[in-house]
């Protein structure tokens, strides 16, 4: 049998809030992650001066 693994919340915020900001947020951040812009961001729009 397959039993889904339960995450341990150690957070003050019940699962329900973690749950419902998760699922309002995600889809953002998943298309600014996809998004060409977002990925500039993430690794920095200029490579670091050679030395």
């Amino acid at each position: 049998m397959n039993k889904k693994k339960k995450s341990t919340n150690t957070s003050p915020y019940p699962d329900e809030v973690i749950d419902r900001l998760a699922r309002a947020f995600y889809p953002a951040i998943l298309a600014c992650w996809n998004s060409e812009e977002g990925q500039r961001s993430l690794v920095g729009a200029k490579a670091p001066p050679s030395c």
